[in-house]
């Protein structure tokens, strides 16, 4: 006796959620990490290496072309509240490098400064401060400065941000 096949209607909820899946695994996404002490917080890259050192973030990318680093420091004692511009101008007098140092940004809370070392790295550093919290931020990358990884890590230094308690 012949079997009769049943035909099977798939629920539109199955094929929008088989089609989501599908979205997803081409696309990775990464997370936002806090650290311990709840003040700083940074996106971190889906496979972008990251680590946390006393007071240091680090993440690297994965062809370890293109690293981040962020250093915390406290206001202590009678120092005035703290300004970006003041330990951006100190910083850059210090700094070797080729060619102009380009200031993007200068406010009381946020610095930023672009520019290339002997080598031809990029380099983009960044001061934040809520006036008791200062965070150095400093990007180093040998690619090309149109590539995408290089524009994912101004997109995490972008994502810096001191947390209020």
């Amino acid at each position: 006796m012949p079997t009769k096949k049943k035909s099977v209607k798939k629920s539109p909820a199955k094929t929008t959620a088989k089609r989501a899946a599908r979205a997803n695994a081409n696309h990775s996404h990464g997370g936002t990490y806090i650290t311990p002490k709840g003040n700083v917080a940074i996106a971190v890259p889906p496979f972008w290496f990251f680590r946390q050192t006393n007071d240091d973030l680090e993440l690297d990318s994965p062809t370890t072309a293109t690293s981040i680093v962020v250093s915390a420091f406290q206001r202590t004692g009678k120092v005035t509240s703290l300004d970006s511009r003041d330990y951006m101008q100190r910083f850059l007098g210090t700094t070797p490098a080729v060619g102009r140092k380009t200031v993007t940004l200068s406010t009381k809370p946020r610095t930023i400064a672009r520019f290339k070392d002997a080598e031809g790295a990029n380099w983009q550093c960044e001061f934040l401060t809520d006036g008791n919290t200062l965070l150095l931020a400093t990007l180093n990358s040998t690619e090309k400065s149109r590539s995408p990884e290089l524009q994912t890590g101004f997109a995490v230094l972008n994502s810096i941000k001191i947390v209020k308690k």
